[in-house]
């Protein structure tokens, strides 16, 4: 074999050589890559995503109206009156007007310390039952939510309504008016229907339930912090309207960061 044969023949190799190294280095196996929620290709990190479909869920706040406080006698021998929905009753001296939801109020005057308009009963009424539905859904996501960021969100949920409930029980016992502390009956229904999921739906469906109750809750305090006859329940509802936001805040980068 003459020298430039020999040479042309050590030349192929190398270039086949190189080839196959090539092919290597671009292999899948070597650089796993899969598609984002966009279509764009990502280096696989490991990361589980749960499904990118968000479920439908509904505020559980309590409408207006729709609520039932009492506002017991002063003394034993003083007479009650109901006073129905956006009705001022000529026997209550108190002039309450309850924005839709059913008072029971003393029929003779009490004490000006006492004294609390419709409107801010109803508020503490509805406040009241959400704050029991979010520490009722957190329990459950505690327990059960498959992501640990989900389950330490979820502690920190409960002890931020445990302390709006303690501040808005505090207000209502000063006013002598008596709260019933349970969720609303769509609370009642969200608690139920986290109870029946699994897995990552679980996790999705109560960051999604929180998101939209706090977004109506926020508003709800944020107003009544404007608008509260009782100087108290005014400062009170504003403050934690902040702390509603900031609740839902975190529940959205949660959410944004299991999908």
């Amino acid at each position: 074999m003459t020298r430039t044969k020999r040479a042309a023949l050590l030349a192929t190799a190398a270039l086949a050589a190189a080839a196959v190294t090539v092919a290597g280095c671009g292999s899948p196996s070597t650089y796993p890559h899969s598609k984002d929620a966009y279509g764009n290709t990502k280096t696989s990190t490991g990361k589980t995503y749960a499904s990118n479909n968000a479920p439908a869920v509904s505020p559980t706040l309590a409408p207006v109206g729709t609520t039932t406080v009492l506002m017991p006698a002063q003394t034993a021998t003083t007479t009650t009156v109901l006073v129905p929905a956006n009705t001022v009753s000529p026997t209550n001296t108190l002039g309450v007007n309850t924005v839709g939801s059913t008072v029971l109020v003393p029929a003779n005057q009490v004490p000006v310390s006492t004294t609390i308009v419709g409107s801010d009963v109803d508020f503490m009424a509805r406040a009241s039952q959400f704050n029991a539905t979010e520490i009722a859904l957190s329990r459950l996501a505690y327990q059960r939510a498959q992501s640990p960021a989900v389950r330490d969100f979820a502690m920190d949920t409960i002890n931020t309504h445990r302390r709006l409930s303690d501040n808005l029980d505090g207000i209502a016992l000063r006013r002598n008016v008596s709260l019933a502390w349970t969720p609303s009956p769509a609370g009642s229904q969200a608690v139920d229907r986290l109870s029946r999921l699994n897995g990552w739906d679980f996790d999705r469906y109560y960051l999604a339930q929180v998101i939209a109750d706090h977004d109506a809750a926020a508003a709800l305090y944020a107003n009544q912090g404007a608008v509260a006859t009782d100087v108290t329940l005014r400062s009170t509802a504003g403050a934690n309207a902040v702390d509603l936001r900031n609740r839902r805040d975190e529940a959205v980068r949660l959410q944004n960061d299991i999908y």
